[in-house]
């Protein structure tokens, strides 16, 4: 495997394990985040139930799953899609915007990410190849991070009030 490619798969792994930590707090697992987060990504905060799967690359069975778990906790809303009605839409609570919007600031905030960064390129071989390697990565992943917590602004007011 590349040194890049196995230092993105360490980042990620390392990302999984401060996901679970962060995530906990908010109450949802990082599986169900990342649903919430696709939708969170489009303008309408809705998609084709079959469209999520095919973001997520997950089985059926795994989204309507997550789904239902979701739906309980009032975090999104299925209906039956109004062009198509052979499909289902689902829909982003406002709860749920909030709930995405403060994970992502307190990403951002607790500076979770360099946390991951470190944690993934500890095992480095030499320190100067680990220095580059982090702010390479870091950069990408802050411009990443504050362009998703920028998208939706004028949204976020809103919750901020409440």
């Amino acid at each position: 495997m590349d040194d890049l490619l196995f230092a993105f798969k360490r980042v990620h792994l390392a990302g999984n394990r401060n996901a679970l930590k962060l995530l906990a707090a908010f109450g949802v697992t990082p599986a169900r985040f990342d649903l919430m987060r696709v939708l969170y990504g489009n303008r309408t905060f809705s998609m084709q139930q079959s469209w999520l799967r095919a973001q997520l690359g997950v089985a059926r069975a795994t989204l309507s799953k997550m789904l239902k778990a979701l739906e309980k906790a009032g975090l999104v809303e299925r209906k039956p899609d109004e062009f198509d009605r052979r499909t289902k839409r689902v829909t982003l609570t406002y709860a749920a915007r909030s709930l995405v919007w403060n994970v992502l600031v307190a990403l951002v905030r607790t500076r979770e990410i360099a946390k991951v960064i470190d944690a993934a390129l500890e095992r480095h071989p030499t320190k100067v190849e680990a220095a580059v390697e982090r702010k390479n990565v870091e950069s990408i992943a802050i411009r990443l991070l504050s362009r998703l917590a920028r998208r939706w602004d004028s949204v976020h007011v809103a919750f901020d009030a409440c």
